[in-house]
């Protein structure tokens, strides 16, 4: 049961970052072939906000994924260590 909450939650998480790293490859490759463009028009500023925007997407998606397994696996450990404990004992 657990396992299968942490999937569907994960699978979610990783599909978000996986699309804000997308974002983010788009904007610099499409920023580093234009820069001429960009400097010509004095847009540096504008454009590093831009930026900061789409870093900070990623960066919230990332914590997503992170507090996704920082929830699953201290629960996957408590569940090992109280079989463990139960086994030994033989009240299995």
């Amino acid at each position: 049961m657990a396992t299968r909450v942490f999937q569907k939650a994960i699978k979610k998480a990783f599909v978000s970052v996986r699309n804000e790293v997308a974002k983010i490859n788009v904007f610099v490759q499409e920023h580093v072939t234009g820069m001429n463009i960009i400097q010509a028009f004095g847009r540096e500023e504008a454009e590093s906000g831009k930026f900061d925007v789409l870093n900070e997407a990623h960066r919230a998606a990332n914590i997503r994924s992170i507090w996704a397994f920082s929830i699953f696996f201290p629960i996957v450990e408590m569940l090992s260590a109280t079989s463990v404990v139960l086994c030994f004992f033989g009240w299995v």
